[in-house]
């Protein structure tokens, strides 16, 4: 009896590391890619950041916290605002064909977009969503280096290659404003938004984009449909690999 029972135990220690094992290749290979366009100045915007950290856990998954600059008026300045940030929401939204630009805007692999303060449809999104084909860009002196895979070279002229810098996290003291009082910890939040519109996606095999001065950490790269529409591939790297 003893033996049969142990025999069960070596049974499901075996399938818990096959499991594990297939999983996880699973989440190195299929990324899907979580943008959180946010706010220090927006007093809904805490509970979507702090999804948006729970997110970053989650090996599958790209996430990166975009800050925007329309609510900089209201007696404090986000630390960590872009225009870019601001022109990609408007951008994204456009293309969609909605002129609503609101804060916090969530939206999974460019294409699903909802309050990022709904923690169950962060969940359910991020899970039912389709992941995206895998990039991996390599760092070769001041350029990131990307070798895109063949069938998404066929995609023609429609497409647009970004590079993201991020940070891994950051926190901030918030002194004025909706937010006055709070300490803030925001994870993956972006430091930069490059486009490379010169590349030709039916020719070229490898593509470099060089890396701007601004400090991260990591960098992410995204190929989307058109200017800012459906992420099809994705892929990140960390400063010094």
């Amino acid at each position: 009896m003893r033996f049969v029972f142990l025999l069960m135990l070596s049974n499901i220690a075996f399938f818990a590391v096959f499991l594990s094992s297939h999983a996880s290749a699973q989440d190195t290979t299929n990324p899907v890619v979580v943008e959180l366009f946010t706010s220090q100045s927006c007093s809904s915007c805490p509970p979507a950041d702090k999804i948006l950290n729970e997110l970053v856990a989650r090996p599958n998954v790209i996430a990166l916290g975009c800050h925007v600059t329309y609510w900089n008026h209201l007696s404090w300045k986000d630390t960590l605002s872009l225009p870019d940030c601001t022109q990609l929401q408007n951008d994204f939204n456009a293309q969609r064909g909605s002129k609503r630009v609101y804060t916090p805007q969530m939206v999974i692999n460019g294409e699903d977009e909802f309050v990022g303060s709904n923690q169950s449809k962060a969940q359910s999104a991020v899970e039912k969503e389709s992941p995206v084909v895998l990039l991996n860009p390599s760092i070769d002196d001041s350029d990131i280096i990307i070798t895109m895979p063949d069938d998404l070279k066929k995609l023609g002229a429609s497409t647009t290659l970004y590079l993201y810098g991020y940070n891994k996290k950051y926190t901030q003291d918030i002194r004025s404003g909706e937010n006055r009082g709070l300490v803030q910890n925001y994870a993956h939040p972006v430091t930069f938004i490059q486009r490379k519109d010169d590349w030709n996606s039916g020719n070229e095999n490898t593509i470099k984009i060089n890396i701007p001065s601004t400090s991260s950490e990591s960098y992410a790269v995204i190929l989307r449909e058109g200017q800012a529409g459906k992420i099809l591939a994705a892929g990140t790297i960390e400063k010094g690999n």
